[in-house]
């Protein structure tokens, strides 16, 4: 699997990243880089004194997790498929009469993680059959494909809701009865939205024939919940029920999802090493600017012209030593000075098994290595000789992953994938309005035509493996923003 990243917009307010890291099994410790450079418009003002390194933490979150197993759905209920969770349910209630806390937890862990893969597979699948219907294919193909895959859902559903009388029986604990109700509840769910997903792109891409097929299902999952008593049905005539059925819902996606996060914990040592170096750097020009005083005191008459202009360099210089001793360590020690540092923990064996370093800094375009600043000039703008230098919030980040046991813990595993999602609502507080008329003639009737104020944000993502950042892939977007937030992003070779 190659590494490789995604963006969009969480809203409008927010810009999301999605990085996929593939494990490398047969290496002890796995290392990537990331680095994103944001060239912003002068005119935003998004400099280091405005914003500033803790408010750009302050408004970033990062999320590390499993990336979701592919796994068809013919697999899932395949029970030849070691990988498969379904099958792996089955064994584990066939061979152990008697299940340990140890047991109920791992097969809550697979309970949560067959919901996972189901919704993930629903999705993609679907997304495979709207890339078919844009090629217009044959209207028999895409009637195969789609009812096999509502055959292949009826399956899946069909064999974990036979392990209800399973799940009720003595040995086994309440919170793993729950688990089980809570997984075939958000599995109807998922079905019946994605399925009212399919049916609608069907309708909208003329596949009259198969989106009446598709039809006849849309009802069964709501049926199946109300027949359960599950409280996630809405209605149009209950406005409350509707609340909880869409918390309800919300809730139940972020159980399951919960199985594959890991854990983030600050790295203390990362902290105390970086003050540490820090206080050398402070220690060092105050030593300067004290020998400086006492030398001062020795050659010239206190409080003298001489002596003033003496006292006045070394603390000019003491400043200067502080900072350039201070960007020596940044520069060359950059795996111990760091701005966040964090322990990745898996929840599954409670251990440590990796490590996430990230670090901003400030510039203009100027100061920008040659070869970014060319990937970033790719796109023309006749006025950019007289435009001031561009502001750019420099981001880096690393991560350290020890594959082997991760694999050891997840059998299925293939990649961590890591969501790193910036809130922008403190860049757009200074832009000018939105919008802006423009009067145009048609025939004797002046128009007003009503013009969008954007401004243009580009990022430039270089991403790597330790030791190959001569590989790197690069990826360069132009993020079209208003005083409203974000409008749109566009990849920039498509512009």
């Amino acid at each position: 699997m190659e590494y490789h990243c995604r963006i969009r917009n969480h809203g409008r307010q927010q810009l999301e990243l999605e990085v996929d890291y593939p494990l490398v099994h047969n290496q002890p410790k796995t290392a990537y880089s990331l680095e994103a450079l944001l060239f912003t418009p002068a005119s935003m003002n998004i400099t280091k004194s405005r914003y500033g390194v803790e408010a750009f933490f302050n408004n970033l979150v990062t999320y590390t997790r499993y990336t979701v197993a592919p796994m068809p759905l013919a697999l899932l209920i395949d029970q030849d498929n070691d990988k498969s969770p379904l099958t792996r349910i089955v064994r584990r209630l066939d061979t152990t009469p008697i299940l340990t806390s140890k047991d109920q937890e791992e097969l809550v862990y697979e309970i949560k993680t067959l919901s996972n893969i189901y919704a993930f597979q629903l999705r993609r699948r679907i997304a495979l059959i709207g890339e078919s219907m844009a090629r217009m294919e044959p209207a028999s193909l895409i009637d195969t494909t789609v009812e096999q895959f509502v055959t292949n859902i009826g399956l899946v559903l069909e064999r974990y809701r036979g392990l209800h009388t399973r799940f009720l029986e003595p040995g086994i604990d309440e919170f793993l009865r729950e688990a089980y109700r809570w997984t075939d509840e958000l599995m109807s769910l998922v079905t019946e939205r994605e399925q009212f997903n399919l049916h609608r792109d069907l309708v909208a891409a003329g596949y009259a024939g198969t989106a009446a097929a598709v039809n006849t299902q849309l009802h069964k999952q709501e049926k199946y919940r109300l027949a359960m008593h599950y409280p996630s049905v809405v209605c149009a005539d209950t406005p409350i029920q509707n609340e909880v059925a869409l918390y309800r819902s919300h809730m139940l996606k972020k159980w399951s999802e919960s199985a594959m996060y890991m854990g983030r914990t600050p790295n203390r040592m990362a902290s105390q090493v970086g003050q540490v170096l820090m206080g050398i750097a402070a220690g060092a020009a105050m030593a300067f600017a004290v020998t400086a005083a006492f030398l001062t005191d020795q050659l010239f008459a206190t409080y003298s012209l001489p002596w003033a202009l003496m006292i006045i360099l070394a603390y000019v210089f003491k400043d200067r030593i502080k900072e350039l001793l201070r960007a020596f360590f940044i520069r060359y020690v950059p795996h111990l000075v760091s701005d966040r540092m964090e322990d990745l923990i898996d929840p599954a064996i409670e251990r440590k098994v990796g490590v996430s370093r990230a670090r901003v800094r400030f510039s203009d375009a100027l100061a920008v290595p040659a070869d970014v600043l060319r990937i970033r000039n790719q796109t023309t703008n006749p006025f950019r000789h007289v435009l001031k230098p561009e502001n750019v919030i420099h981001f880096q980040k690393e991560i350290h992953l020890n594959s082997p046991r991760l694999a050891d813990a997840h059998a299925r595993l293939e990649s961590i994938t890591e969501i790193i999602r910036m809130r922008l609502s403190s860049w757009f507080t200074m832009l000018d309005e939105p919008m802006e008329n423009r009067d145009r003639i048609e025939g004797d009737e002046v128009i007003p035509i009503e013009c969008r104020r954007v401004y243009h944000v580009h990022l430039v993502l270089k991403l790597s493996e330790k030791g190959r950042e001569a590989q790197a892939s690069i990826y360069h977007y132009v993020i079209i923003v208003t005083r409203d937030g974000i409008e749109r992003i566009d990849s920039a070779d498509e512009r």
